[in-house]
């Protein structure tokens, strides 16, 4: 059988490389809560790997994590230009390789859609009813305007539980690495 080799650092080195860890998994889990495939790879009291793949693609990249005035740096290679990038958080390095897009169209299309049901579902229940159309007639505006506001309700509660998801996903992950769930952002 094979013997492995095992490093021997000073305490310094121990100490550092606990710090490099720690970027590391909190890079990894913040890629994977937005839908990269990511995984921690070598670390050393010098650096750390973090191998991403990105979202969507067979695209895979690297990302180096050093300590630089004891805080971390993020270095890659842009899997799009081939520039090399430095961030010195993990929000940029998402950015560059896990962009989300951008919310708008899907919450639009969730306005409509809750919308215009609700106005169905509204027209349906008042229709047979001869009294309830005058009234309609006196209040359309105070029912438009409650018609919006569960509309903002419905579509602010969708995206709320989107971005819960994410922290949740997230934190799971730190949970999973070895890292620290407790930490907020």
């Amino acid at each position: 059988m094979a013997r492995t080799r095992t490093a021997t650092y000073s305490p310094e080195q121990t100490a550092r490389r606990a710090q490099l860890k720690t970027a590391t998994i909190g890079l990894v889990a913040h890629l994977r809560s937005y839908d990269a495939r990511a995984a921690m790879g070598r670390l050393t009291p010098d650096h750390g790997t973090a191998k991403v793949t990105l979202p969507g693609s067979r695209l895979r990249c690297d990302v180096d994590v050093t300590l630089v005035a004891d805080a971390p740096r993020y270095t890659f290679e842009d899997p799009v230009t081939g520039d090399t990038v430095t961030a010195d958080d993990v929000r940029a390095v998402q950015r560059a390789l896990a962009p989300t897009p951008s919310p708008w169209p899907r919450v639009v299309v969730r306005a409509l859609v809750v919308g215009l049901a609700l106005a169905a579902v509204a027209a349906l229940a008042i229709w047979p009813l001869e009294a309830s159309k005058d009234f309609v007639g006196g209040h359309w505006a105070v029912l438009v305007v409650g018609v919006g506001a569960v509309v903002v309700g419905v579509v602010g509660g969708l995206e709320l539980r989107r971005v819960l998801r994410r922290r949740r996903v997230e934190r799971d992950g730190l949970e999973r690495l070895g890292g620290s769930p407790a930490r907020r952002r």
